[in-house]
């Protein structure tokens, strides 16, 4: 069912609106209204407002860190794990 959606929002939404963006009809910072069309069964793209500037997303802060049991009873960073084993490089081969 989840892919039949993605299908049809790409088919119907993203498509027009990529084909709008390389047309020119609307530019990055513009409004598009997208609504349904009754009598020509559709949906229909209006540009709405032009060069609209966009907020800033505000920065969310960091989550902090859990702390996990670790076998040995100690508690251990659950977000910051030990990195892999480092492979060996050619050179360190000869």
């Amino acid at each position: 069912m989840a892919r039949g959606t993605e299908r049809a929002i790409e088919r119907h939404v993203v498509y027009p609106l990529a084909n709008l963006l390389a047309t020119e009809q609307i530019h990055l910072g513009d409004l598009v209204c997208i609504d349904w069309d009754r009598d020509q069964d559709r949906l229909t793209f209006v540009r709405e407002g032009e060069n609209l500037a966009m907020p800033a997303r505000r920065l969310e802060p960091a989550a902090p860190a859990r702390l996990a049991k670790a076998h040995n009873g100690k508690t251990v960073d659950a977000l910051h794990r030990r990195p892999p084993p480092s492979q060996p490089t050619d050179s360190s081969l000869s």
